[in-house]
């Protein structure tokens, strides 16, 4: 047998003194595959994803969705079908205004507003029942005399994105064809957020 050193630690090793250890290839491959697994699982995580309606969670008032009331606010069908299927006003509301807020500048931001013949009290339970059941997380809500209530909420769409809605319940004087009368009105406001 030959005469061999004794084997040295790499730090101990005066010549690799200041010196970092290389890794190997295959070091560098498996951490590289981890660092790829890794990527990939946080942007499934982030990418929203439909939420499941609430269905035991009773609409006091009989509804339909605001998707014939939006036709002329989304032409290219920017909104996706779940967010407006799941956007409810009760049956008797009439439609009364639409608002373009984006004016094609931005993300997406429309609302639509009808007069409705319930109370402002039989409204916002309703809007809260409404977001409940159809899976719409609640952001917040705001109370003032002059604006009256929001109710503010975020739900994922099945295109990739979260939405919000602004649901406003007003007492406001709406003009018939004969006068203006007070009336509850009950404003929908869709809005693109991004999630990233």
């Amino acid at each position: 047998m030959g005469n061999f050193a004794p084997e040295q630690n790499a730090v101990d090793n005066p010549k690799n003194h200041g010196k970092k250890k290389r890794l190997s290839t295959t070091q560098r491959n498996i951490l590289m595959g981890i660092g790829i697994v890794l990527f990939a699982i946080s942007t499934l995580l982030a990418v929203p994803t439909s939420s499941t309606p609430a269905t035991k969670v009773v609409i006091p008032l009989s509804y339909h969705s605001v998707l014939g009331a939006f036709t002329s606010l989304n032409h290219s069908g920017v909104v996706p079908k779940n967010i407006l299927n799941s956007s409810v006003i009760p049956i008797d509301s009439q439609l009364i205004g639409t608002q373009n807020l984006d004016q094609g500048n931005g993300p997406y931001d429309r609302a639509v507003i009808f007069a409705t013949p319930f109370s402002i009290d039989t409204l916002k339970s309703f809007e809260k029942a409404a977001l409940d059941h159809f899976g719409w997380s609640l952001l917040d809500t705001t109370i003032s005399s002059s604006d009256g209530t929001t109710f503010y909420a975020r739900k994922a769409g099945n295109d990739g994105n979260f939405w919000e809605v602004g649901a406003t319940i007003t007492s406001q004087k709406v003009a018939t064809l004969s006068s203006q009368t007070n009336k509850t009105t009950l404003e929908v406001r869709l809005l693109l957020v991004s999630y990233s």
